[in-house]
Protein backbone atom coordinates (compact mmCIF):
# COMPACT_ATOMS: atom_id res chain seq x y z
CA UNK A 1 0.00 0.00 0.00
CA UNK A 2 1.44 3.34 -1.01
CA UNK A 3 0.52 6.80 0.29
CA UNK A 4 2.56 8.54 -2.46
CA UNK A 5 0.85 10.72 -5.02
CA UNK A 6 2.20 10.27 -8.52
CA UNK A 7 2.54 13.97 -9.35
CA UNK A 8 4.50 15.02 -6.22
CA UNK A 9 8.26 14.97 -5.75
CA UNK A 10 9.72 12.82 -2.98
CA UNK A 11 10.50 15.92 -0.88
CA UNK A 12 6.91 17.19 -1.23
CA UNK A 13 5.49 13.80 -0.25
CA UNK A 14 7.75 13.61 2.81
CA UNK A 15 6.89 17.18 3.85
CA UNK A 16 3.16 16.47 3.43
CA UNK A 17 3.34 13.29 5.51
CA UNK A 18 5.39 14.95 8.28
CA UNK A 19 2.98 17.91 8.37
CA UNK A 20 0.01 15.57 8.71
CA UNK A 21 1.68 13.61 11.49
CA UNK A 22 2.68 16.73 13.46
CA UNK A 23 -0.52 18.76 13.15
CA UNK A 24 -3.29 16.20 13.25
CA UNK A 25 -1.48 13.22 14.71
CA UNK A 26 -3.09 11.26 11.90
CA UNK A 27 -2.05 9.20 8.93
CA UNK A 28 -3.90 8.95 5.63
CA UNK A 29 -6.14 5.90 5.26
CA UNK A 30 -6.54 5.38 1.50
CA UNK A 31 -6.23 2.00 -0.15
CA UNK A 32 -4.27 3.30 -3.11
CA UNK A 33 -2.46 6.44 -4.19
CA UNK A 34 -4.83 6.76 -7.15
CA UNK A 35 -7.86 6.80 -4.83
CA UNK A 36 -6.27 9.62 -2.80
CA UNK A 37 -5.57 11.60 -5.95
CA UNK A 38 -9.17 11.21 -7.18
CA UNK A 39 -10.57 12.29 -3.82
CA UNK A 40 -8.40 15.42 -3.76
CA UNK A 41 -9.25 16.36 -7.34
CA UNK A 42 -12.98 15.93 -6.60
CA UNK A 43 -12.65 18.29 -3.63
CA UNK A 44 -13.35 15.59 -1.05
CA UNK A 45 -11.32 15.76 2.18
CA UNK A 46 -8.87 12.93 2.77
CA UNK A 47 -9.99 10.32 5.32
CA UNK A 48 -7.70 10.00 8.31
CA UNK A 49 -7.14 7.63 11.20
CA UNK A 50 -6.26 9.02 14.60
CA UNK A 51 -2.81 7.61 15.43
CA UNK A 52 -3.66 7.50 19.15
CA UNK A 53 -6.44 4.99 18.44
CA UNK A 54 -4.09 2.89 16.35
CA UNK A 55 -1.40 2.93 19.03
CA UNK A 56 -3.96 2.11 21.73
CA UNK A 57 -5.17 -0.87 19.72
CA UNK A 58 -1.58 -2.02 19.23
CA UNK A 59 -0.93 -1.78 22.99
CA UNK A 60 -4.00 -3.91 23.76
CA UNK A 61 -2.98 -6.48 21.16
CA UNK A 62 0.56 -6.68 22.55
CA UNK A 63 -0.83 -7.11 26.09
CA UNK A 64 -3.05 -9.98 24.98
CA UNK A 65 -0.14 -11.62 23.20
CA UNK A 66 1.94 -11.29 26.39
CA UNK A 67 -0.78 -12.88 28.55
CA UNK A 68 -1.31 -15.69 26.05
CA UNK A 69 2.42 -16.47 25.76
CA UNK A 70 2.86 -16.45 29.55
CA UNK A 71 -0.08 -18.84 30.00
CA UNK A 72 1.30 -21.05 27.23
CA UNK A 73 4.80 -21.07 28.76
CA UNK A 74 3.46 -21.99 32.21
CA UNK A 75 0.89 -24.36 30.71
CA UNK A 76 -1.85 -22.51 32.59
CA UNK A 77 -5.47 -22.84 31.67
CA UNK A 78 -7.59 -19.74 32.24
CA UNK A 79 -10.23 -20.11 34.98
CA UNK A 80 -12.99 -20.51 32.40
CA UNK A 81 -11.12 -23.45 30.79
CA UNK A 82 -10.70 -25.06 34.23
CA UNK A 83 -14.42 -25.05 34.82
CA UNK A 84 -14.20 -22.66 37.78
CA UNK A 85 -15.23 -19.14 38.66
CA UNK A 86 -13.37 -17.06 41.25
CA UNK A 87 -14.05 -18.42 44.74
CA UNK A 88 -15.95 -15.88 46.85
CA UNK A 89 -14.48 -15.70 50.36
CA UNK A 90 -16.35 -15.27 53.63
CA UNK A 91 -14.24 -14.80 56.76
CA UNK A 92 -15.19 -17.14 59.58
CA UNK A 93 -16.86 -19.58 57.17
CA UNK A 94 -16.00 -22.54 54.96
CA UNK A 95 -16.47 -22.42 51.19
CA UNK A 96 -16.55 -25.35 48.77
CA UNK A 97 -15.31 -25.07 45.19
CA UNK A 98 -15.02 -27.49 42.31
CA UNK A 99 -12.70 -27.38 39.29
CA UNK A 100 -12.11 -29.55 36.25
CA UNK A 101 -8.73 -29.78 34.57
CA UNK A 102 -6.66 -32.06 32.39
CA UNK A 103 -3.96 -34.49 33.45
CA UNK A 104 -0.61 -32.71 33.88
CA UNK A 105 -2.19 -29.32 33.16
CA UNK A 106 -1.95 -26.33 35.48
CA UNK A 107 -5.15 -24.58 36.50
CA UNK A 108 -5.39 -21.19 38.23
CA UNK A 109 -7.89 -20.94 41.09
CA UNK A 110 -8.60 -17.29 41.94
CA UNK A 111 -9.99 -15.98 45.22
CA UNK A 112 -12.48 -13.11 45.28
CA UNK A 113 -12.31 -11.15 48.50
CA UNK A 114 -14.12 -7.95 47.48
CA UNK A 115 -12.78 -5.04 49.53
CA UNK A 116 -11.13 -7.35 52.06
CA UNK A 117 -7.37 -7.54 52.51
CA UNK A 118 -5.85 -11.03 52.39
CA UNK A 119 -2.89 -11.15 54.77
CA UNK A 120 -1.91 -14.81 54.43
CA UNK A 121 -2.72 -17.82 52.26
CA UNK A 122 -1.78 -21.31 53.48
CA UNK A 123 -2.34 -24.72 51.89
CA UNK A 124 -3.72 -26.68 54.86
CA UNK A 125 -4.43 -29.98 53.07
CA UNK A 126 -2.17 -30.87 50.15
CA UNK A 127 -3.48 -32.51 46.99
CA UNK A 128 -2.82 -36.26 46.85
CA UNK A 129 -2.53 -36.52 43.06
CA UNK A 130 -1.08 -33.15 42.14
CA UNK A 131 0.62 -30.04 43.44
CA UNK A 132 -0.78 -26.78 44.78
CA UNK A 133 1.34 -23.62 44.63
CA UNK A 134 0.22 -20.27 46.07
CA UNK A 135 -0.11 -17.45 43.56
CA UNK A 136 0.70 -14.56 45.84
CA UNK A 137 -2.29 -13.98 48.12
CA UNK A 138 -4.84 -14.03 45.29
CA UNK A 139 -5.18 -17.75 44.66
CA UNK A 140 -3.34 -20.95 43.84
CA UNK A 141 -2.23 -22.96 40.83
CA UNK A 142 -3.17 -26.65 40.87
CA UNK A 143 -1.34 -29.08 38.59
CA UNK A 144 -2.44 -32.70 38.38
CA UNK A 145 0.17 -35.44 38.04
CA UNK A 146 0.90 -36.57 34.51
CA UNK A 147 -1.32 -39.44 33.35
CA UNK A 148 -3.58 -39.15 36.43
CA UNK A 149 -7.34 -39.19 35.92
CA UNK A 150 -9.91 -39.10 38.68
CA UNK A 151 -10.79 -37.09 41.79
CA UNK A 152 -8.42 -35.02 43.90
CA UNK A 153 -8.88 -32.36 46.58
CA UNK A 154 -7.02 -29.79 48.64
CA UNK A 155 -7.83 -27.11 51.21
CA UNK A 156 -6.69 -23.55 51.82
CA UNK A 157 -6.85 -21.15 54.75
CA UNK A 158 -6.88 -17.44 53.98
CA UNK A 159 -6.41 -15.00 56.84
CA UNK A 160 -7.59 -11.46 56.28
CA UNK A 161 -9.82 -8.57 57.23
CA UNK A 162 -12.47 -6.27 55.86
CA UNK A 163 -14.18 -3.21 57.35
CA UNK A 164 -16.65 -5.35 59.28
CA UNK A 165 -15.06 -8.81 59.54
CA UNK A 166 -11.68 -10.35 60.20
CA UNK A 167 -10.53 -13.92 60.59
CA UNK A 168 -9.90 -17.00 58.50
CA UNK A 169 -11.74 -18.22 55.43
CA UNK A 170 -11.43 -21.94 54.67
CA UNK A 171 -11.71 -23.09 51.05
CA UNK A 172 -12.06 -26.79 50.21
CA UNK A 173 -11.49 -27.53 46.53
CA UNK A 174 -12.57 -30.75 44.81
CA UNK A 175 -10.83 -31.44 41.50
CA UNK A 176 -12.02 -33.62 38.64
CA UNK A 177 -8.97 -34.53 36.54
CA UNK A 178 -9.92 -35.64 33.04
Amino acid sequence: MSFDLEDQSTEARIADFVRQARIGKTIPDASTAREMQLERSAGNPTRRIDSRSVLGGCAILLSLIGVWSTMKALELRPPSACGTAPVRLTFGAETAARIETGSGTACAVAMQAGAAVIEDLTVTVAARHGSVAPRGRTGVVYRAQDNYRGEDSFALALRGRSETLHGVAIVRVRVNVQ
